[in-house]
């Protein structure tokens, strides 16, 4: 039993937003988390933006979601588990610069339970009417630390899955660290068996601070190698190119939390044998002069 589709609880304020969720039957017969973010305007409540948490293989459920105090995002709490995934508590985060209706990409494992749920006490009197899982689950935003937001969720930590069920519920903080957002704007050069590409740093800034960025050259859809440049440099040479094939380019950031999606491929470059030529300076009428060298008078008037 994964809960009934309420709302189960909401948290903000109508001119920032405020936030909700609640577990609903989703694909394959597994359940989903849905979450959704509402503003008051004039007196008028209206849907800002949605979003669903779930999974191709397992039920997620027994969710809580909060903004941030500052209004800088937002993080969501919840269960999730299969038949063969004993219940973990995981969290995913958003910010003011991630795509509306979306989390940022992964998940945070917040605590995991050593075998699955099989306590069958709480049918008693009504044999087979299903068990609820925990029931606990909270987010709240921090007022001091603005850019925090705690959580409650609940394990099993009965190792052996037997009865009763050993409840425990676990409290923790999210500090909204995350991977970064990949570069924008790759431009390539073409050079001597060589190209130089540069990059935009995306503008959305995580707390964990970009460390270096990895660009990969392609032949078509094939990867090739890659060469890494640190941050915070927006542009890197990439030698050992082949003469006469056409190349583009991609470029991925990392931080001390993970690393972005690729980049989009800059537009395509062919490598040249020899770099590219200045323009020379059209020839002079007469041969410089050596400056140490005197000249002899010329005649006098």
């Amino acid at each position: 039993d994964t809960l009934d589709g309420r709302l189960t609880q909401a948290v903000g304020d109508p001119t920032t937003g405020i936030w909700t969720q609640h577990t609903v039957g989703g694909p394959g017969g597994r359940s989903i988390v849905q979450w959704y973010e509402i503003k008051v305007t004039g007196g008028v409540a209206s849907l800002t933006q949605q979003g669903d948490i779930s999974s191709a293989t397992d039920f997620v459920f027994n969710g809580a979601i909060s903004p941030r105090f500052d209004a800088g995002g937002a993080a969501i709490f919840y269960n999730r588990s299969s038949l063969t995934l004993a219940p973990v508590i995981d969290g995913q985060i958003r910010v003011t610069a991630t795509a509306p209706g979306a989390m940022e990409p992964g998940e945070i494992i917040l605590g995991t339970s050593p075998a699955a749920d099989t306590d069958g006490s709480c049918n008693f009197p009504s044999p087979g009417s299903p068990c609820r899982w925990g029931d606990y689950s909270g987010a709240t935003p921090d007022p001091v630390a603005t850019s925090v937001v705690w959580g409650t969720n609940e394990i099993n930590t009965e190792s052996t899955g037997g009865s009763p069920a050993a409840w425990a519920d676990y409290n923790f903080a999210d500090l909204f660290t995350t991977a970064p957002h990949a570069p924008t704007a790759v431009l390539a050069t073409a050079g001597k068996n060589a190209a130089t590409v540069s990059w935009t740093p995306s503008t959305f800034v995580p707390s964990t601070p970009v460390t270096s960025y990895t660009i990969t050259e392609y032949v078509g859809a094939t990867p090739g190698l890659t060469v890494v440049v640190l941050a915070p440099a927006t542009s890197g040479y990439f030698p050992g190119l082949t003469e006469g094939v056409t190349y583009t380019f991609t470029v991925f950031a990392t931080n001390g939390v993970g690393s972005s999606p690729e980049s989009v491929h800059s537009a395509s470059v062919i490598i040249s044998r020899q770099a590219a030529q200045s323009t020379p300076a059209p020839p002079t009428d007469r041969p410089p002069v050596n400056p140490a060298t005197p000249q002899p008078p010329g005649p006098r008037g």
